[in-house]
């Protein structure tokens, strides 16, 4: 039973700690950001789209967050639903992005990974 129930814990306490502490990475410099869409994901946009405190401000992944580089590939329709509703311990940004600023930020990530679908 210990060998069981302590990876369990160890997993629930370090996804607690994950889900309460708060992502931490640091944005880029705004001078060496020339896209709107990582202007917005580098929360120099609107503050409360603080996309770089988990995935990191190049979309790489960070402490909590995955690398966005080796998200499957999604249609754009599945993209805008991921960023609105957050999976998982992600928050939902349906009301802090625009549409306008979601296409932006997907644009961004097609630019940048090159591993999306565009439908």
């Amino acid at each position: 039973k210990r060998r069981i129930m302590r990876p369990i814990l160890i997993f629930t306490g370090l996804f607690a700690l994950a889900l309460f502490s708060g992502c931490k990475a640091s944005k880029q410099p705004r001078a060496q950001l020339k896209h709107p869409g990582q202007l917005i994901f580098n929360g120099y946009v609107t503050a409360k789209a603080d996309c770089f405190g988990c995935h990191g401000a190049n979309g790489r992944g960070a402490t909590w967050g995955p690398s966005l580089a080796k998200t499957p590939r999604f249609t754009d329709k599945a993209l805008v639903r991921i960023i609105d509703e957050g999976p998982g311990p992600m928050g939902a940004y349906k009301n802090v992005l625009t549409a306008e600023q979601k296409k932006e930020v997907i644009n961004w990530l097609r630019e940048s990974f090159g591993a999306f679908k565009k439908k």
